[in-house]
């Protein structure tokens, strides 16, 4: 399966943060500001059938954007 390209996005985004201390939180709020509320749905969707297309950073952007689901699995 070929990765969309809000899997790609999101990988660019992680990778792209310079505090990488801070990469999670700074992934979530690139996310959480510049995308459509249906993006971040798709990038959940492929993320829930494949967690592997993402970077962990991704991961834990996802987790922080959506706490109550996270905290649920």
């Amino acid at each position: 399966m070929t990765a969309p390209h809000v899997v790609t996005y999101a990988n660019q985004i992680a990778l792209n943060i310079p505090d990488r201390a801070y990469a999670a939180q700074g992934t979530a709020a690139h996310i959480r500001t510049f995308w459509a509320p249906s993006m971040i749905e798709e990038l959940q969707a492929y993320v829930i059938e494949d967690p592997t297309c993402v970077d962990v950073i991704v991961l834990a952007a996802l987790a922080e954007l959506n706490p109550i689901e996270a905290s649920n699995d």
